[in-house]
């Protein structure tokens, strides 16, 4: 029985119903149709609040709804009668963590019981352990299969291949013990180097100093000691202290699959790997990114200057929202895909370098966020919301993040158009407050975007505008029908 978090109607009209979790996943409850958990009594807002579930921890945010939201029959949110939603969306509800037992009310007459059944899970494969016997050296528990993998095997003295049998006393495997004694001690006498699968060697790199940190790491320029060639080296910290073998092979998924991704307007990925417990890709060197144009033009760019960057990232999401890859499964088998979805475009995911007055844009990081979320390391939870990313995110997105289509990245790259030409996000985010990104992402919908510019053409601003409409639906649905609409437009 895997570990479980359990929501139960108790009170209100769906009485009885049960809502099981037993992954990674953050719910909008309320009575708007697209919420995850729909009640339909009048008392519940539309968006009501949000339950964050990272098993074992569940936590809940109020939105700031006129009749408040209740743990064990205490409010923890809501905003005073007499204050319009516009106001109460200004208020700071900060996450308030459940337990198992507690009672969750949306309004007075809807009430959940909260259960959290904690199994134990291996830190190396994260299966579910009935008991825990063995641990790691942080004191995380293991399975028997791997507590045994952690232990120091032993290996060849001639050809290092790990031992197994009655070689293992011997010390020297049967293949070695069989070869010419000349082969033997010349094998002995070359350098050894030992790359465990998916590490890699990154010692034929010279670093030149740091391009720039974020929340997932750094990036370096290095030089390949080899050609004098300089490349940039992103490096993620660190992909294994949080988690598992579970978050590790997210992440060397994710990377397979941007490897396989070959076209001008995508970054290309040269290595990727792990080495000392830190993700690495080895990747194109570029000038700088997008974001950092705008702040250095003064918060805008010139219309023909930004129509040409957003044009050729659309291209790259024409490209990669139809390439066909090969995709390794959890199970160890593989799939063969149509496309991949980015899930966190944005201006500073998208890279330039510059030859006199041509650019040319690459967009960077396909998969990174998606692998984040699957391995439990992701800023996009109430917890630690991405305050960088939520701007640039559809409404569709926030309620269900795991299952996005490529129209969630259609609706950035119109959002980060809209970025370059105004120097603000479509909707009125205040992104230095954290604790509001998430619910005004959710409850706003974009300024049209003349109201912030009105030298921008009428023509292209119906179809910013129209790419920047989300709700009931996303408007533009692919990144060809956007760069159709744009040309169009500015022809």
């Amino acid at each position: 029985m895997p570990s479980t978090v359990t929501l139960t109607v108790t009170k209100g009209e769906k009485t009885g119903e049960t809502y099981t979790y037993t992954e990674k996943e953050r719910l909008v409850a309320g009575r708007n149709p697209d919420c995850q958990i729909v009640m339909l009594e009048e008392t519940v807002s539309r968006y009501h609040c949000v339950i964050d579930i990272a098993i074992p921890s569940v936590m809940v945010r109020d939105f700031g709804s006129k009749n408040q939201t209740y743990h064990n029959g205490k409010a923890i949110g809501g905003r005073p009668t007499d204050m319009s939603a516009e106001e109460g969306r200004k208020l700071k509800f900060e996450p308030f963590k459940l337990d198992d037992g507690n009672r969750l009310g949306l309004g007075p007459d809807v009430e959940l019981s909260v259960g959290i059944k904690n199994v134990p899970r291996c830190a190396g494969c994260a299966c579910d352990l009935e008991k825990v016997e063995h641990e790691n050296e942080e004191g995380q528990p293991l399975c028997p299969d791997c507590h045994v993998k952690t232990m120091p095997a032993k290996k060849c003295s001639m050809c290092y291949v790990v031992l197994q049998g009655d070689d293992i006393s011997i010390g020297i495997c049967a293949e070695c013990r069989a070869k010419p004694a000349e082969t033997v001690i010349a094998k002995v006498l070359r350098p050894a180097r030992i790359i465990e699968p998916e590490q890699i060697d990154l010692s034929g790199y010279r670093k030149i100093g740091v391009l720039g940190k974020g929340g997932m790491g750094e990036v370096w320029q290095v030089q390949e000691i080899e050609t004098g060639n300089m490349m940039a080296l992103k490096t993620i910290i660190p992909i294994i202290a949080a988690s598992s073998e579970k978050a590790r092979l997210a992440f060397m998924r994710e990377a397979k699959l941007h490897a396989q991704l070959d076209h001008p307007n995508v970054l290309r990925q040269l290595k990727f790997g792990v080495s000392h417990n830190v993700y690495c890709i080895v990747m194109d060197l570029c000038d700088g990114n997008v974001d950092n144009l705008v702040r250095r033009a003064g918060g805008r760019l010139k219309l023909k200057f930004a129509t040409n960057i957003i044009l050729q990232a659309l291209d790259g999401l024409i490209y990669a929202h139809a390439a066909e890859v090969t995709a390794d499964l959890a199970d160890g088998g593989k799939q063969v895909c149509h496309g991949i979805v980015h899930r966190d475009f944005k201006p500073q995911n998208l890279l330039y370098t510059s030859s006199g007055d041509n650019i040319r844009i690459r967009v960077s990081d396909f998969g990174l966020a998606k692998a984040f979320e699957i391995s439990g390391q992701t800023g996009h939870t109430i917890a630690g919301e991405k305050a960088g990313s939520v701007p640039f995110m559809p409404r569709q997105q926030i309620i269900d993040y795991r299952d996005s289509k490529p129209e969630v990245d259609v609706w950035a790259c119109a959002a980060t158009y809209y970025y370059m030409l105004t120097g603000e996000y479509p909707k009125n985010i205040n992104s230095h407050e954290q604790e509001n990104v998430f619910r005004e992402a959710l409850q706003s919908k974009a300024v049209p975007i003349r109201q912030r510019d009105r030298s921008i053409p009428s023509k292209l601003a119906h179809v910013i505008d129209l790419a920047l409409a989300d709700n009931p639906e996303i408007k533009v649905k692919t990144a060809a029908e956007l760069k159709r609409m744009i040309l169009e437009a500015v022809s």
